[in-house]
């Protein structure tokens, strides 16, 4: 067995020990929520939400609805048959106990084999127990499968991934999907005119971007290797929050960084206009099916030009983001392009080796760092690939790795000022046993403990968890 295969097998024994032993705690309740969609059980969402903050509710996405943070926490997918209501469910925690309620949903939902809602008459409410309860939402005539798991929340402290929002916490996972949703039909629709998308995309680019604690979070969630099914939205909307992440870093004005973002949202919108079968294909490209890929920053810059003259950036940004310094880019083939291009290239680049492509499988994001640095001679300045690392780390978030006192840990947050030092939730002890604690370390604060190597592979792609 390898030292990676021996890691692995001890992340996993943790978080099943962690899973068995949170239930004795006592504590204020919390919710894990896991879909599963249809017969297929083929996955709903792309990781467990974790639910802390009440009420929680769940309904489906309305592509006429108003402001991003006013929709359901979670957001089912628009799609056939349409049959679950706008506010299906809602969540309650009335002292110790967590309280499902049907709002009176058009076939109700069964919560265990009992059916509660409309189709048994009206609303309803039933408490959830403790553990894991089986829900079907619409009944048995839905395909919207789901497990909630009730578990005693005995530390606050484990569970960082709520944002404030519409004055109150919800999960970053609920917000992040409200964005795709909301990029989508920026991107896609074709009902509204460009000057009315163009003012969507500047309320959704401003959710998160005058927030940098909002944003930093939403950087964590969207390293996960997959997101959201839409691989033009999921791409976008990463890239729009990786700018913003650098922007605010090198304290642009916030005019300027919700300008930036705007930019990265819309600088592969001519994707739509290529084929799918070349976008998705699982081949190399043929010489021709390149050319016709490549036609999208042009298309991209026609289709932006009427852009407001304070919003200039988005159609240049949507022409250079290929470009490189060593005149091997395209469309042009330039050497000089803005700053602001080659920032949003670069988090453009890093985005995509990071993520799931239809001709490859994701790098760690340490290997996408040391893949920056081997090529910024060839195509980005050295100064701004130093920039980048500076914000992003040379270990990101989500790296695993080995320290000098001999300990596994998983960096959990970074340091712009030290990008070999970033804070390290240690997992497992020099003994190789499970850390009992999970004590971060700051390594910015410990001159005697330092990251001897990543241990990052692709086996952990899959086996992704926050800590």
């Amino acid at each position: 067995m390898t030292d990676r295969d021996r890691v692995l097998e001890r992340l996993h024994a943790e978080a099943q020990r962690a899973t068995s032993e949170e239930v004795t705690h006592a504590g204020a309740p919390i919710v894990i929520i896991s879909g599963m969609n249809g017969p297929g059980k083929t996955a709903l969402m792309g990781r467990d939400l974790i639910i802390r903050f009440f009420p929680f509710r769940i309904g489906r996405v309305s592509r006429r609805s108003g402001a991003v943070s006013g929709e359901p926490d979670l957001v089912i997918p628009d799609s056939p048959p349409y049959r679950i209501s706008q506010f299906h469910l809602s969540l309650e925690r009335r002292n110790d106990q967590i309280i499902l309620v049907d709002q009176e949903s058009r076939f109700g939902t069964k919560v265990n084999g009992i059916l509660i809602g409309k189709g048994a008459g009206g609303e309803e409410e039933i408490p959830l127990p403790t553990g894991d309860s089986q829900i079907l939402l619409g009944g048995s005539k839905m395909p919207y499968a789901f497990q909630f798991r009730v578990i005693k929340d005995h530390s606050p402290g484990i569970f960082q991934d709520q944002v404030w929002a519409d004055e109150h916490f919800i999960p970053v996972a609920a917000l992040y999907n409200r964005l795709c949703h909301h990029a989508q039909y920026i991107l896609t629709s074709r009902e509204e005119s460009f000057p009315e998308r163009l003012h969507a995309a500047i309320d959704l680019i401003t959710t998160f971007a005058t927030n940098t604690d909002t944003t930093h979070l939403l950087y964590a969630f969207s390293t996960s290797p997959e997101t959201f099914p839409d691989m033009i939205v999921a791409h976008s909307v990463n890239v729009a929050i990786y700018t913003v992440k650098l922007a605010q870093g090198l304290s642009y004005p916030t005019d300027e960084t919700i300008k930036m973002g705007l930019a990265a949202l819309f600088h592969d919108i001519c994707l739509y206009e290529v084929p799918p079968d070349i976008i998705y294909k699982k081949d190399i490209l043929s010489d021709h099916e390149y050319e016709v890929m490549k036609k999208h920053s042009m298309e991209g810059r026609a289709l932006l030009a009427e852009v407001p003259d304070d919003y200039q950036v988005v159609p240049m940004v949507a022409l250079e983001h290929h470009e490189r310094i060593d005149g091997t880019g395209y469309p042009k083939g330039v050497t000089s392009l803005s700053e602001i291009s080659e920032l949003i290239a670069m988090a453009d680049f890093f985005e995509a080796v990071t993520h799931y492509r239809p001709q490859r499988g994701p790098y760690t994001p340490h290997e996408g760092i040391r893949m920056l640095l081997q090529l910024k001679e060839a195509i980005f300045s050295p100064h701004l690939v130093k920039t980048f690392i500076r914000e992003f780390s040379l270990f990101p978030i989500f790296s695993v790795v080995r320290l000098n006192t001999g300990e596994i840990g998983q960096v959990t947050r970074t340091d712009p000022g030290w990008p070999l030092r970033p804070v390290v939730r240690v997992v497992f002890g020099r003994d190789g046993r499970p850390a009992p604690d999970y004590r971060e370390i700051k390594l910015s604060e410990h001159n005697n403990i330092y990251i001897s190597r990543d241990i990052s592979d692709r086996i952990f792609i899959s086996h992704y968890f926050k800590l």
